[in-house]
């Protein structure tokens, strides 16, 4: 090996030391720990990022067994388990690293000079996508459509019973605008609803949060939670909606509307207050409501725009990363490879854009 090739690696490994200290949380006495090996849960989480997160080709035990090597590399230490011992240690913390893990990465995300904010508001993408997994018997369980659902159904075909059968997570992300970031994200079975998962998580967002969705988030639950929260939203809507124009308030200002369904308004439930705005794709019309009664069409259009990047991270994860298919067998693998993926794609970010100040 020559001296430039070693002083590349060398460098290699400090910007990754650097950026995984930024990321992943610092070692925790009172985390449990797995038996004698005493493996610490910082090592734990390069490790499982770099193997799942990474890698793809070559039997486990070997991803396993680089990931290990490269982890030492950058932390400087000598730690080394057998691939089954370094998943029982992963899984005697995980429940209490990954968790940990996210908050770091929402923590880091806040830091991220000139992409935080834009005019006061945070942005956010909000999406949902499915990723398939094998049919086992504890995977159908956990998240295929003809176990989920509350009411069993019964199918008229059996090519209906075998599609309700099938075993896909969705995940629902909010992603920041602007970095290319996934910020937090909900993992649920095939019959789960973006709505309620997106609920599940506004408490984590920031307070000055505005989210950007097309017509799935739409509702009279979803809406007046989001406002309640005081946060903003800019949703798209289609003709499923009707909006009331001209009550008791604002009722000469342009574009404001309110969303009254028959069944709130017999329970004296208020109205929700909102500006209606359509800006033109071509010959298409499309429709957004926020609740920022002072946000122009122009500004709508842009930040709508935007929403797009959202796609793109979901078939790099998918395509680029080949991540389309879990070979996961159990719940806990799925959530694990779908966290540490997410994970292992902030990562890639970080180390790519070197520019970024913290």
């Amino acid at each position: 090996m020559t001296h430039q090739t070693q002083q590349n690696l060398c460098t290699i490994a400090d910007e990754l030391k650097e950026i995984f200290e930024q990321l992943l949380p610092a070692n925790d006495d009172h985390q449990q720990r797995h038996g004698n090996a005493q493996l610490e849960p910082q090592w734990l989480a390069i490790v499982a990022i770099i193997t799942w997160g990474w890698t793809h080709q070559g039997a486990l035990a070997q991803r396993v067994l680089t990931a290990m090597v490269v982890a030492n590399t950058v932390l400087g230490t000598q730690d080394f388990a057998s691939r089954q011992g370094f998943q029982n240690a992963l899984k005697s913390v995980s429940k209490q690293l990954v968790p940990q893990v996210i908050d770091c990465f929402a923590a880091f995300t806040s830091k991220i000079s000139g992409h935080w904010s834009s005019g006061g508001k945070a942005n956010f993408a909000v999406d949902g996508t499915k990723f398939s997994a094998p049919r086992t018997e504890a995977n159908q369980k956990e998240f295929s459509a003809s176990q989920t659902t509350k009411k069993k159904k019964t199918y008229r075909r059996k090519s209906d019973a075998a599609k309700a059968a099938t075993v896909q997570l969705l995940v629902t992300t909010v992603w920041l605008i602007g970095t290319g970031l996934p910020y937090r994200w909900h993992i649920d079975g095939s019959s789960g609803s973006e709505r309620v998962n997106l609920l599940s998580m506004i408490n984590t967002l920031p307070a000055n949060a505005r989210l950007i969705a097309d017509a799935e988030y739409v509702g009279y639950r979803l809406w007046s939670q989001v406002i309640q929260s005081k946060r903003t939203f800019l949703f798209r809507v289609g003709a499923n909606i009707t909006l009331v124009k001209n009550l008791e308030k604002h009722p000469s200002q342009k574009g404001v509307v309110y969303y009254w369904p028959a069944g709130r308004m017999n329970k004296c439930d208020p109205p929700t207050l909102l500006r209606l705005i359509q800006i033109n794709k071509g010959d298409q019309a499309i429709y957004l409501v926020t609740n920022e009664l002072e946000m122009t069409d122009d500004q709508a259009a842009e930040l709508y725009k935007l929403r797009w990047g959202l796609e793109v991270f979901f078939r790099s994860l998918k395509e680029s990363c080949e991540r389309r298919q879990l070979c996961c067998r159990t719940r806990r693998e799925c959530h694990h490879r779908i966290e540490l993926d997410t994970a292992g794609n902030l990562v890639r970010f970080c180390d790519r854009e070197t520019d970024i100040k913290t």
